[in-house]
């Protein structure tokens, strides 16, 4: 396929490449193809592990190279280890562009174009603070200006006034970085309801992603 030996800059031109620079974002194409598995949650409310698992799921079936975070890849759901789903690292234009390399590698989870930019960077917040968070997305948000409004906190809706009232107080809020006009929160029933319709067929792989971006909210701040 031509991808495996070109890329596409601006979507319709098309430059050779090495298959060694390839190689990085070309081991999920069999994943592409695949459908999303059928899941029943074990308990209630999910956990971490189920909601990164199917958010890296999800990624892949759009057509995303998925990066989980390094230190979350050794975890399992559905008899499947987080590590399989994830590229080995992350893409060399995008190590190059960063600041704070290490940060970026422990964001929960990174959707990346086939040039290796993110497009959507996820991280799971069902009970912890926000603030790690937000020192993850900084150099990430330094590095791709383009990635703002797709910086996703996933959180239940029971979590929202209380993250809402944590960002007003985040040394990320206002000048110079204005986190608060960049991050956005998705809830965690919008991840499960989204993976299973689009598993059941109910939902079509082309709508996937459109109905993600539509169930993104913008954080309830008070107006200057």
């Amino acid at each position: 396929m031509l991808r495996h030996v070109a890329f596409s800059p601006d979507g319709r031109s098309w430059t050779l490449g090495s298959a060694s620079k390839q190689l990085p974002l070309s081991f999920q194409e069999d994943e592409l193809e695949r459908p999303l598995p059928a899941l029943t949650s074990a308990d209630a409310e999910p956990n971490h592990v189920e909601v990164l698992y199917r958010l890296a799921r999800i990624g892949g079936y759009c057509g995303f190279h998925v990066h989980i975070g390094k230190s979350e890849r050794h975890f399992e759901w559905n008899a499947e280890k987080l590590s399989n789903l994830s590229m080995r690292s992350l893409p060399s234009a995008l190590r190059g562009a960063l600041a704070a390399t290490q940060k970026v590698e422990q964001v929960d989870c990174l959707w990346c174009d086939r040039e290796g930019l993110p497009r959507f960077a996820f991280e799971v917040e069902l009970t912890t603070p926000i603030t790690t968070a937000l020192e993850r997305f900084v150099p990430l948000l330094q590095a791709v200006p383009d990635v703002a409004r797709r910086l996703c906190l996933v959180v239940p809706p029971n979590r929202r006034r209380k993250l809402d009232s944590v960002l007003r107080e985040s040394v990320f809020v206002g000048h110079p970085l204005y986190m608060e006009n960049k991050v956005v929160y998705l809830y965690t029933r919008d991840v499960l309801v989204t993976y299973d319709e689009a598993a059941a067929g109910r939902l079509r792989r082309q709508d996937v992603l459109p109905a993600i971006e539509a169930k993104l909210r913008a954080p309830r701040l008070p107006s200057d």
